[in-house]
């Protein structure tokens, strides 16, 4: 594909992209067609190495479960990239080995109480998959309320269930985990349904409902529930 460079005014040239070639931005190669295994592995790589330099340095707990969330998780959420339940898992394994080799995590601690807020108990960690599973009942709250032709056009698509819709589906199942109403239905008017509620009350349901998720499967743990038990009681 033939091209010229563009001359700048301040007297910079940004050089014609040849084929083959890629530029950096936002620390993700671009082109003309994307390598999505070859960005995934240098963001899961990029990943990794912020959570070494956070969780080996002098830090006090507290801040590096915060400097995680701050610094670490936006590397892998900010792309916009799609990313398969088994790869989101990884990272949060890879998240916790981390937390292990840095001598700041038991082998045989609650995975659980990592995630939950500092609050209620845990360590205030961001957990990836469920991160993921909140934005994906985000972008679907969006679509359905969206009144923008190109939004009209991805809800259709997502109603009639055709070759690459998966949101809907994702969204209904994790809605039903976290035992949250919801009707994806034009004509639902429900007052319990969450696409009928503002946007910041959504926010605070999903975070409470995770909250409570995490908390309940903690306390069906023989050892590590007894505390939270005790305490609840």
């Amino acid at each position: 594909m033939k091209g010229e460079s563009v001359s700048l005014l301040d007297g910079s040239t940004i050089q014609h992209l040849k084929r083959n070639n890629s530029y950096t931005y936002l620390g993700i190669k671009q082109r003309e067609m994307h390598d999505i295994t070859t960005i995934k592995a240098t963001l899961v790589e990029r990943y990794k190495k912020t959570l070494r330099i956070i969780w080996m340095s002098e830090l006090t707990a507290k801040h590096k479960s915060t400097a995680t969330n701050m610094l670490a998780v936006p590397i892998v959420t900010f792309a916009s990239i799609r990313w398969n339940v088994d790869e989101i898992n990884q990272l949060d394994r890879d998240t916790r080995k981390t937390f292990t080799m840095s001598r700041s995590l038991h082998p045989n601690a609650s995975v659980q109480r990592l995630y939950l807020p500092r609050r209620e108990g845990g360590r205030g960690l961001i957990n990836i998959e469920w991160l993921h599973n909140r934005l994906v009942i985000g972008a679907v709250y969006q679509i359905r309320r969206s009144s923008d032709p190109l939004m009209c056009m991805v809800r259709k698509t997502e109603k009639d269930g055709t070759q690459g819709s998966f949101l809907l589906k994702a969204a209904i199942r994790e809605c039903q985990a976290l035992k949250i109403p919801f009707d994806a239905a034009p004509a639902s008017r429900k007052k319990d349904n969450i696409l009928e509620k503002p946007k910041q009350e959504l926010k605070t349901l999903l975070k409470r409902a995770v909250c409570q998720h995490l908390k309940e499967e903690h306390l069906q743990k023989p050892m590590h529930g007894q505390y939270f038990k005790l305490v609840s009681e």
